[in-house]
């Protein structure tokens, strides 16, 4: 049975973003704190060092803020992603699984559902852990060795192995 499309919400990245580094400055003062990148905030830590602000204190001030803004419905700090006692925390194993100490954002953050940033063209990120957003149809068409039928495989990380497994001939198992 096709589902029928669902309403989308569009988050404008550049006004959202205005308004959090104003809520910053007067916090923390004149500067613009905060950049965005994909789905996190990377913080100005030249300033940050400068000015002498604990990075913990600017993460904080950020999360308030930012799940105060329509359409984001959790943010997670570089601290509480590394913590312990996260662990169970409604997505933060979601977000764990692409999360990278050395390279990822210093807040991470998740749109609600069927929200996304006005800049994207599409009406779907495949970035959210929400079901509307993760339920990916692939379609595959070949010689003989693609064989009709449905695959049991349900979750993202599930369709890239299985896809790399079958199609690229990788072995996966340590996956």
């Amino acid at each position: 049975m096709p589902v029928p499309p669902l309403p989308r919400s569009r988050i404008n990245g550049t006004q959202a973003l205005g308004r959090l580094n104003i809520a910053l400055e007067s916090r923390f003062g004149p500067v613009k704190w905060v950049s965005l990148s994909g789905s996190s905030l990377l913080f100005n830590k030249a300033m940050l060092d400068e000015k002498k602000i604990d990075a913990n204190d600017m993460a904080e001030a950020a999360r308030t803020r930012i799940k105060s803004e329509p359409g984001f419905a959790v943010a997670f700090t570089r601290k509480a992603l590394l913590s312990v006692s996260q662990a169970g925390a409604p997505y933060v194993d979601a977000m764990r699984k692409f999360f990278n100490p050395d390279v990822s954002g210093d807040l991470q953050f998740i749109f609600k559902p069927n929200w996304m940033l006005t800049s994207s063209t599409g009406i779907a990120t495949h970035g959210s852990p929400f079901a509307d957003d993760t339920n990916v149809p692939i379609l595959a068409w070949g010689p003989r060795w693609v064989k009709p039928g449905r695959s049991a495989l349900r979750h993202t990380l599930c369709v890239a192995t299985g896809l790399a497994s079958a199609v690229l001939s990788l072995d996966v198992s340590g996956l």
